[in-house]
């Protein structure tokens, strides 16, 4: 039994343990007992618990096999006894299990509490650390004003790294004085960034420059001082390669601080610093996230590696953030899983000491994820900021962008508008200079018109040169790249409205020209009014025709010189005009207006000589009194009349007449310009021209004789119209259709005319080449030389014989072969009779000095194919047949090409009115002489529409073999000789006449009108 006591003794021995063990369990304040400390009690309790129930157990079984041994023995009871004191023994373990356990429960409840309790206050922790860093994020303004003075330190920085220093640059921006001023600041940010080759305008806007100042000035002194200045130097960075932070500036010295990680950022606390031993450049920063850690920092390696980039503060602050972030969001993760955690293990408790824990562990849960929540709306409150930052640094662009884009735009307007105003004072000058001519003053009695006309022109020419120039200065202003879309369009709107400006100077002067040139005209023409005038005084004084008088200037040439011209004109006793005023009208009526200008005898006639058209039939009287004035004959409709007197009014009447010749038939005489009832007899018209339509023979008297011409006109050439037209009733004549031997040509002569024979038989004598006969050098058929041989048909004209040769006994006569012109002796007879050439009695020969060969019977003034020459042979073919031509009208004219004079028959056929004016219908050149060779120079090119006025022409290029006529182009005054219709049958030019230019301008006029119409319509 003594076993069984020890055991017993064990086992209370071992409880005894286990409730001392968890005796420091049992005390009220278990701070003092670390985590590890409770889990080596708690390990150690059930580790005691453990040993206690083993030994009771063993105690137990122990009794139990000893019962069996002891039954009905002494042995038996103290067996008994033994058992109560196990039983006892056993109720105390399970008192101090239960103990054991409570004391566990609650040092484990205390223990959790203690440790969520740590969480939460950490997470409390990182949200307001959170929640302090995030603050200027959300104050937006400050970091826009930051970031300016990020964007002047780069500036500043990249200037002190090409030699300049900090305390040079801070002198820069004190100027004279010891602090910099607000004033000082904006001086200095223009300088620098002068600097650098940029507008300080499209950098930084002045409110921007003064906010910086303010920024920068934090204790609102009013100036900087140079510790104030060099915060402009605190950048910020963000690590890109992991590196060491040491706490000094040289490395192998240095201790490490800490590691910066990728995406750390630092802010400088100096400049960056080049180690020349290490060849490293180091900057002296400090933590975003932790201010209180600095020290230095490689920002670049010996071998260029790059260790620290630049941040904007603005981006720096957010990347410091988004690591404390995520760090805090571990942190809360963390303390949500833990109580989540002890949580779910804690869920059945419901009495002890962990049902405190539990409890808890709820309102630990419930801070933590208010904590949570709050972190959340952080991140939602700096995202937003990051957005609002975003949009205000997007406005602060564009109001940047705005005012240089302003800038730019005031610029150009400003630029393009100096030059408009430019031309605009130009035109106005202008138009004072050629106010005298535009004014619609009395233009007759201006005195200098030519200088005033010189002056407009050569002004009105520079300032269409400088338009020229203000026009590609304007076009030259490009919308510069990176300008806003509206501020694009208003530049494009402002060039294209100032182009348009443009083009109305030049409208407006060109329209000033235009008038000028016009009322230069009037003016030319008033004063042509005035010499025709004083030169028809001159005529009926002298009693002379005014072709003498241009015979006088020209001494009989076909052309006058424009000195000789004004020396003329200024000698009229009756014309008072100035040097300028003959001036003017010469230009106007000769082109040239250089001295060695000529006007030619046509072009002069058609100036000064004044021509009317008789409207209604009306008589031609002696005298200038219409009472009891005998009419020399009667003025037919379309007569035209040129006058030598007048207009003059008839006293009684009133009525106004003209003394003028009669261009039909050189009748002079006085005729009523109107009746005194409105009637018009009248009407000024120009002098009358014709040309032709086809070729045609200038003919040398009024009645068609079929005699030669004067000589051919060709088409195109105009006639200056003398005297007619007027009917010309022809007498019968005998025609003939014959064959000309000399070159077989066929057609039709006239044998008489105005009763003399022109070509008759037996004037001469001829012979027929019956058989092949020879022709020789002599008479004496032995001793000549044999020529050639006749050709049987051959026709001979006799010269000598015949003669009959003594020796032969052969008849022989000198002849011309008609064939070739060639001369010398034929046998006409041989001695044995053989006939070798037969006389013909029927053959033809002409007898005036030439006779045309015509086409047709009928036509005796056109289709001529040649003419024939005096004593040139031809046989009848048909004929003869009388021919009575019909009346046809006749007209004297003087070629304007070379100053023939002659007689044309007048058809719509063959003569067409002319009028000196041309339009271009096909481009061509204008050229300085009517020869078109290698020594024309050019004066311009014509294009096709342009109206061109005749001064002198047509005259032929004999060489190139076409017409030429000298004109002056309405568009710009040029002056040249120009081409009517080529060679191959080109036409250049077709005529123009007043009569068309008025019904073009009446067009122009309704088309105009309808376009407004429309217009007003819309």
């Amino acid at each position: 039994m003594q076993e069984a006591e020890e055991m017993l003794n064990a086992a209370e021995a071992e409880i005894e343990k286990t409730r001392e063990a968890g005796a420091p369990l049992s005390a009220e304040d278990l701070s003092s007992i670390t985590q590890e400390i409770g889990t080596e009690i708690c390990e150690k309790i059930a580790a005691l618990e453990k040993g206690a129930s083993k030994k009771v157990s063993d105690a137990l079984n122990f009794l139990a096999e000893r019962r069996k041994d002891v039954r009905g023995t002494p042995q038996e009871k103290e067996l008994e006894q033994f058992q109560a004191r196990l039983g006892k023994i056993k109720a105390s373990l399970a008192e101090a299990k239960k103990t054991a356990s409570q004391q566990e429960q609650r040092f484990v409840s205390r223990k959790l509490q203690a440790e969520g309790l740590e969480l939460v206050n950490e997470v409390e922790r990182e949200v307001k650390k959170v929640e302090v860093a995030a603050e200027p994020l959300l104050a937006s303004s400050s970091f826009l004003v930051r970031g300016n003075l990020h964007r002047l330190s780069g500036l500043v920085q990249d200037h002190i790294s090409k030699g300049s220093s900090k305390d040079s640059v801070f002198q820069q921006a004190c100027g004279e004085r010891e602090r910099v001023t607000l004033e000082g600041f904006q001086a200095f940010v223009t300088w620098i960034l002068e600097q650098s080759g940029e507008d300080s305008r499209d950098v930084f806007l002045q409110q921007e420059v003064e906010a910086m100042f303010t920024h920068l000035d934090s204790d609102k002194s009013g100036d900087l001082t140079e510790k104030k200045f060099q915060d402009i130097f605190l950048d910020q960075f963000a690590c890109v390669q992991p590196v060491s932070m040491t706490e000094s500036f040289s490395i192998s010295e240095g201790k490490s601080v800490l590691k910066l990680d990728l995406g750390v950022a630092v802010e400088a606390l100096s400049r960056p610093q080049y180690d020349e031993q290490q060849k490293l450049t180091r900057l002296h920063c400090r933590l975003l996230e932790d201010s209180t850690k600095e020290g230095w920092v490689t920002m670049k390696g010996n071998q260029g590696k790059v260790f620290l980039d630049r941040l904007s503060p603005h981006s720096a602050h957010q990347k410091s953030l988004d690591r404390m972030m995520s760090a805090s969001t571990k942190v809360v993760n963390k303390a949500s899983s833990f109580l989540s955690a002890r949580r779910k293990e804690l869920n059945d408790c419901s009495n002890g000491p962990l049902l405190e824990a539990k409890v808890k562990m709820e309102e630990f849960k419930v801070k933590a994820s208010s904590l949570q929540r709050k972190l959340d709306e952080i991140k939602k409150k700096v995202a937003e900021a990051a957005k609002e930052y975003e949009k205000c640094e997007a406005q602060q662009k564009r109001a940047r962008s705005d005012a240089r884009d302003k800038r730019l735009l005031d610029a150009m307007t400003k630029a393009i508008e100096q030059e408009l105003h430019t031309l605009k004072a130009e035109e106005k000058r202008i138009a004072e200079v050629v106010a005298p001519l535009t004014n619609g003053a009395d233009l007759e009695v201006l005195d200098a018109p030519v200088s005033i006309l010189k002056d407009g022109k050569e002004m009105a020419e520079k300032l269409k040169e400088q338009s020229a120039a203000a026009r590609k200065s304007i076009q030259q202003h490009e919308v510069p790249q990176g300008v806003a879309a509206g501020t694009a369009t208003s530049m494009r709107q402002v060039i294209s409205t100032s182009l348009s400006e443009v083009d109305t100077v030049i409208k407006t002067v060109n329209a000033l020209v235009k008038a000028v040139n016009s009322s230069a005209v009037k003016v030319a023409e008033a004063i042509q009014r005035r010499v025709q005038l004083a030169l028809r005084q001159e005529v009926q004084r002298r009693d002379i025709r005014i072709e003498v008088i241009f015979d006088e200037i020209s001494n009989g040439g076909h052309t006058a010189s424009r000195s000789d011209l004004s020396r003329c004109l200024n000698n009229l006793p009756d014309l008072k005009l100035t040097t300028e005023q003959i001036s003017l009208m010469l230009d106007r009526i000769i082109g040239d207006n250089s001295e060695d200008g000529v006007i030619s005898r046509w072009n002069f006639l058609r100036r000064f000589q004044q021509f009317y058209e008789c409207q209604k039939t009306i008589a031609l009287t002696h005298d200038l009194a219409i009472t009891n004035s005998k009419p020399i004959r009667m003025l037919n409709a379309e007569e035209a009349i040129e006058v030598l007197e007048g207009p003059r009014g008839d006293e009684k009447s009133g009525i106004e007449r003209i003394r003028g010749r009669a261009v039909r038939d050189n009748t002079i005489g006085w005729v009523s310009v109107s009746g005194n009832q409105g009637s018009v007899f009248l009407k000024e018209r120009p002098k009358p021209f014709v040309h032709c339509l086809v070729d045609l023979p200038l003919e040398k008297s009024f009645r068609s004789s079929g005699e030669a011409p004067v000589r051919s006109l060709k088409t195109n050439e105009v006639l200056e119209i003398l005297e007619g037209p007027r009917q010309d009733s022809r007498d019968a004549v005998m025609r003939v259709r014959c064959k000309v031997f000399t070159d077989q040509l066929e057609g039709w002569v006239t044998l008489n005319s105005a009763g003399e024979m022109q070509a008759q038989t037996g004037q001469q004598r001829f012979w027929k080449c019956k058989t092949g006969v020879a022709v020789t050098d002599g008479p004496n058929i032995k001793l000549c030389k044999v020529l050639r041989k006749m050709e049987v048909g051959e026709l001979i004209r006799l010269l000598e014989g015949p003669e009959v040769d003594k020796e032969s006994g052969v008849t022989r006569i000198k002849a011309l072969c008609l064939k070739d012109g060639l001369e010398g002796w034929v046998t006409t007879l041989g001695n044995a009779g053989t006939l070798y050439a037969e006389e013909k009695s029927d053959i033809y020969s002409v007898s005036c000095d030439e006779l045309p060969l015509q086409k047709a019977y009928g036509d005796l003034s056109s289709g001529t194919i040649r003419m024939l020459r005096k004593d040139e042979a031809f046989e009848v073919l048909e004929g003869p047949k009388e021919f009575r031509p019909e009346p046809v009208e006749r007209m004297k004219g003087r070629a304007l090409a070379d100053g023939a004079v002659g007689w044309v028959t007048a058809t719509t056929k063959r003569l067409k009115r002319w009028y000196p004016n041309y339009i271009c219908k096909q481009n061509t050149v204008l050229q300085t002489t009517v020869s078109i060779g290698p020594t024309a120079g050019l004066v311009r090119r014509v294009e096709e529409g342009e109206l061109l006025e005749v001064l002198d022409g047509p005259k032929e290029d004999s060489e190139a073999g076409v017409l030429r006529v000298k004109v002056k182009t309405r568009k710009d005054q040029a002056v040249g000789w120009i081409t009517l219709k080529g060679n191959q049958g080109t036409l250049f030019l077709i005529q123009w006449s007043r009569r068309d230019e008025e019904q073009l301008k009446q067009k122009q006029k309704s088309l105009q009108e309808g376009l407004g119409a429309a217009k007003e319509k819309e």
